[in-house]
């Protein structure tokens, strides 16, 4: 059986739904949520999500909208984070048209290449010459 909750603080359940998409890409954040989704956009998302409203007038949803709704939030944070670095110039990015969708790479500026003389050393063979028996 599907539950269904009754949102009585949509405030909160923004707040909760933001704070635990963003604690799922690490253990902890230092970056100011509202610079990535602000709670006005998450309630906008639960309300879109929200599978109707109950007799007060709050929004009820259930474990598949939660999902839903969760999944959303976590990819908005991980897009907005990318154009985050693309907009610093840490990654390059493009549109790809056979893909639909923006691609993303390092920058050769953000490669580092070892040295010659960091390289590891490549392993001397030895040649020996074929030595017949002669007779």
């Amino acid at each position: 059986m599907n539950d269904i909750y009754s949102v009585s603080d949509l405030n909160k359940f923004a707040e909760s739904i933001r704070k635990n998409a963003a604690l799922s890409f690490t253990e902890s954040y230092d970056e100011n949520l509202d610079d990535f989704i602000s709670i006005t956009q998450m309630k906008n998302l639960i309300t879109t999500n929200a599978i109707g409203t109950d007799e007060d007038g709050n929004l009820l949803i259930d474990e598949a909208s939660y999902n839903k709704t969760f999944d959303e939030v976590s990819i908005w944070l991980h897009n907005v984070g990318l154009a985050k670095l693309a907009a610093a110039g840490r990654v390059e990015c493009a549109w790809d048209s056979k893909l639909n969708e923006m691609t993303f790479w390092l920058p050769s500026s953000e490669l580092t290449l070892k040295s010659e003389d960091d390289a590891p050393k490549p392993k001397r063979k030895s040649i020996r010459r074929n030595k017949k028996n002669k007779e």
